[in-house]
């Protein structure tokens, strides 16, 4: 008998979350599959949760003032205990934020238990109810209480089932992942794939930023919607770069030259394919991780993003966790947030490698500040040009046990230093210097 009894409730819990979404808006990206208005045991908050969904949807912000704003214009605000009732909630907020989420989802669904077994013994108690149908109506009823607690879990039978259209894909020719438009990479690895991190990473000056750029630049002229997130350069200096790989006139000579009627020529006609393509290009406003995960999840909504370049990872921030656990930190969350099931596309990051005047050849070990890069990436490639460190030939590994001799002018090498899912290989680029360009070795057409 569950008469006089209070049911299964968290008001504090709930207040906790509330307060936190609404003061650390890229949470929600975390429980938005958790917790449903009605996981919330008092009404108005159902309401105020309701509100901040909907705002979310809208892509506009969630802060106090606009649910707030929101409430009043719904009438929904006294109801909900006021604008100080709305401010007081984030007092409460938390970092445990995600464990009393969890605490919400479990009082739910005990509340659910109860309603159901509540309404089965009404109907057994009901002379006029077929027994079977009431077994019927059971079973269907923990079956969808079941669905509602089994988000992200997944049978083995659904997994195989995803695979074995991977491989249809491949019989078919139908690539998965999102080419580069480097075609021996491309060719090894089928593109950048969904879910994945990707780091790129070189020394100073050997063209770390140049391949992401190119490489965004390939995939948004092939007809993906790409958005590039610069810590070091502003929107004119991307563009410029940008502009330079579509019309072959250098970044410097667009920006600070005064073009004759040849160039100004090539830029009328060469240009509108990079004004008709999606690239994105995002000012940083703030240098914390928080400020990106929460952009990255609001333009992956809003543009439908498909790629993302983020340059570089030594220049994020995170409060109060010393340097090289900032960037561990940086690298595991964007990991997370490249294969939540909401975003689910190739994030590359790129970082910065550690001098070796003695063996300037990319390893892992150099990757600067933090080995933890190494272990939440996909895949880590390392860019060179071995000409600046007058390094004339080079034996490139093509195969397990084949190389290739390799002239170093004009050109750079790509180490593939892991693969999670394809191996290492090593790949050779064209080099344009004044176009800070790299491009198929040999003129291998895209």
């Amino acid at each position: 008998m569950t008469e006089g009894k209070i049911p299964p409730q968290a008001v504090q819990l709930e207040e906790s979350v509330l307060g936190s979404l609404m003061e650390f808006s890229d949470l929600i990206h975390d429980i938005r599959d958790l917790l449903k208005p009605e996981s919330f045991y008092k009404e108005s908050h159902q309401i105020i949760y309701s509100a901040i969904i909907q705002l979310d949807k809208e892509n506009k912000p969630f802060d106090i003032l606009m649910v707030s704003e929101y409430l009043k214009t719904i009438d929904k605000l006294e109801l909900c205990g006021g604008r100080y009732y709305i401010t007081k909630l984030t007092d409460y907020s938390s970092p445990e934020f995600f464990e009393k989420a969890l605490i919400i989802k479990e009082k739910f669904l005990k509340r659910e238990l109860i309603r159901i077994a509540s309404e089965i013994n009404n109907k057994a108690f009901d002379d006029s109810e077929d027994v079977f149908d009431i077994i019927g109506d059971l079973e269907n009823s923990i079956e969808n209480l079941q669905k509602n607690n089994n988000s992200g879990v997944y049978h083995i039978e659904e997994c195989v089932k995803d695979v074995i259209n991977v491989i249809d894909n491949n019989i078919k020719g139908i690539t998965p992942g999102i080419l580069t438009g480097f075609k021996d990479y491309d060719d090894f690895t089928n593109g950048d794939q969904p879910g994945d991190l990707i780091i790129i990473a070189g020394e100073t000056s050997q063209g770390k930023t140049a391949l992401a750029l190119c490489k965004a630049f390939n995939q948004a002229m092939a007809g993906y919607n790409v958005a590039i997130f610069s810590y070091e350069m502003s929107k004119n200096q991307i563009t410029a770069r940008l502009m330079a790989l579509s019309i072959e006139l250098s970044a410097k000579k667009l920006l600070m030259d005064k073009l004759n009627n040849f160039e100004l020529e090539q830029l009328n006609n060469k240009i509108q394919k990079l004004i008709e393509s999606n690239i994105y290009i995002i000012e940083v406003e703030r240098n914390s991780l928080d400020w990106l995960k929460a952009k990255i999840k609001t333009i992956r909504s809003k543009f439908k993003i498909d790629s993302i370049i983020v340059d570089y990872v030594q220049l994020i921030t995170v409060d109060g966790l010393p340097k090289n656990q900032q960037i561990g930190k940086c690298a595991n969350d964007l990991k997370f947030l490249a294969k939540h099931k909401n975003i689910n596309i190739p994030i590359t990051l790129v970082s910065q490698l550690k001098r070796d005047l003695n063996n300037p050849k990319p390893e892992l070990w150099r990757l600067k500040e933090s080995g933890d890069i190494e272990n939440a990436a996909d895949t880590v490639i390392g860019i060179w040009r071995p000409y600046h460190y007058n390094i004339y030939e080079f034996n490139v590994r093509k195969e397990e046990n084949l190389q290739e001799n390799i002239n170093t002018s004009g050109v750079g090498i790509a180490h593939i230093l892991k693969g999670r899912n394809i191996g290492l290989k090593d790949f050779v680029l064209n080099w344009s210097p004044h176009l800070t360009k790299f491009s198929n070795y040999k003129s291998t057409p895209f």
